[in-house]
This record gives structure tokens, sequence and C-alpha cells, in this order.
């Protein structure tokens, strides 16, 4: 099996990301966005954990106010570290006043007892820097996502929530080669097609 410079990797799609033509950027989002929806654990989520794209990423905007507009509760990440560096969610609508975290990511102002752990939502869209057919992802490092969703047992079929990927199809890797602490996505959406676990 080939090794991979995991951070080569992450500099390559990075780059090829912010470099991406506005017009076929807000494309893709609008397809990938089309492909989602139509899925049956978008359709029947009720709180729905989405993100603030960032950096070249996939436009999550148009779902954000998707979802709204099927009035579920959609929740944004916080960076959280009263147990280690992990991942509490808040609620997010229009008004609600966001602040830069130290990653220089939009995250909600929100009180601590509206927050709510990752075990909570339905169905968790997730950022990614690359990814492989079997639904494998590499994030940007810091372990965040892979810390905050340890407790999904795919062995064991523990499938709540659901963790769904968006990706432009030119950040697909030949494989992925992930540690045993990482954790898959159950599906992951490019422009192009849907990939399964």
């Amino acid at each position: 099996m080939t090794t991979i410079n995991i951070q080569a990797v992450r500099q390559t799609i990075t780059a090829q990301r912010k470099l991406l033509d506005p017009d076929r950027a807000l494309a893709h989002a609008i397809a990938i966005k089309d492909k989602l929806i139509k899925l049956p654990c978008y359709h029947h989520a009720k709180k729905v954990g989405l993100y603030m794209s960032y950096g070249g990423e996939v436009d999550t905007s148009l779902l954000i106010k998707d979802a709204l507009a099927r009035h579920k509760q959609v929740y944004l990440p916080i960076l959280h570290h009263l147990h280690g560096p992990a991942l509490l969610f808040a609620p997010f609508n229009e008004e609600t006043h966001l602040k830069y975290n130290k990653f220089h990511i939009h995250e909600p102002v929100s009180a601590f007892s509206k927050r709510i752990k990752p075990k909570n939502l339905d169905l968790v869209i997730t950022p990614l820097v690359a990814f492989d057919t079997n639904c494998a992802r590499v994030g940007m490092g810091s372990g965040y996502y892979d810390r905050s969703f340890a407790f999904i047992d795919h062995s064991r079929q523990w499938q709540h929530p659901k963790l769904i990927g968006l990706a432009y199809e030119f950040q697909k890797i030949e494989d992925c080669n992930p540690n045993a602490w990482d954790i898959p996505l159950h599906n992951i959406v490019t422009e192009k097609t849907l990939y399964t676990k």
C-alpha cells in the first residue's frame, strides 16, 4: 500500500479550491445541494449540523437556506475544550450573531445552555479537504470532527447522526490511508455523484 503525504495533499487541494472560478464553484455548489436534498436522511432530519464554508470549501449557504426554509433546526459547530479539543453545536438562524474562532472561521455566539452534543443531531454535514471512494476523509488536521464523532461505531451499525461530506470531485484521491481513530463518513456528495460507504 502506498503511503501518501497528507500535508502535501492538504496544501495542493486547498490551493486548487481557492483557484476555482467563482461561477463554476457556485454551479458545483448548486449541483451538490440538489443531490443532497434528495437524500432520505436529509428529508427525515430535524436537527442538522452544518458549517460555514471557509477557504474555498463548497458553499454551504445554499444548504443552510434550504434547511431553514424547511423548518429544520440548523446547528453550527463551536470549538470546545472542556475535555480536550472537540465540537459542540449551537443553534443558527438568519438573526444569529457570529464571531471568528481561532481558525478565523465563523461560529455562532450562543449561551452554553443552548449548545448540544454531536450525538443529539440527526444529520451532520462535514467539511473535508480530500476523500476516497470508501468515504474516508482528510480534514485540516486538528482532529475536531474525529474526536467529536468517535462515539459512532460503524462496525456495530450505530448510524446516528448520519455524516455526509461535501466536496468537489477534484478533491478525490486514491486512498486516504485512514488511521484507526479517523471517522469515516456515511456519504460524500460531489457535483458529479454520491459516494456511499
